[in-house]
C-alpha cells in the first residue's frame, strides 16, 4: 500500500509517465525538473522490461544537476538543466 507524504508533497496520484508529463506540459501537475527528466527516459519505453533493457545499456547515468537562475538581487527565478542554453553560464 502506498501513502501520501504530507511532508513534501500536497496530493498524492498513481498515473503513467505519458499521462504525468502531459499534465506537467498543461500545468495540472507541478514536478520539479529531475522528475520530468526521468519521467521522460521511462515515457520512451512500453514496459518495464524495455525500460530495464534500456538503463542496464547505460554505463554510468547521467545526473542530473539542476542549477539555479537569479535575478540581480540573488532571487531564485528558475532552474536550468544541462541541455538548456544557459546552463554552462550559471557555474
Amino acid at each position: 500500500t502506498s501513502r501520501h507524504d504530507d511532508n513534501e508533497t500536497i496530493a498524492s496520484t498513481w498515473v503513467g509517465p505519458r499521462e504525468a508529463l502531459r499534465r506537467q506540459e498543461q500545468r495540472a501537475l507541478t514536478m520539479m525538473p529531475p522528475t520530468i527528466k526521468s519521467l521522460e527516459f521511462l515515457a520512451a519505453h512500453n514496459d518495464s522490461a524495455s525500460v530495464m533493457a534500456a538503463a542496464r545499456q547505460l554505463e554510468r547515468p547521467t545526473p542530473i544537476l539542476p542549477r539555479m537562475r537569479r535575478d540581480a538581487t540573488g532571487r531564485v527565478r528558475g532552474v536550468s538543466l544541462p541541455d538548456d542554453p544557459d546552463y554552462a553560464d550559471l557555474g
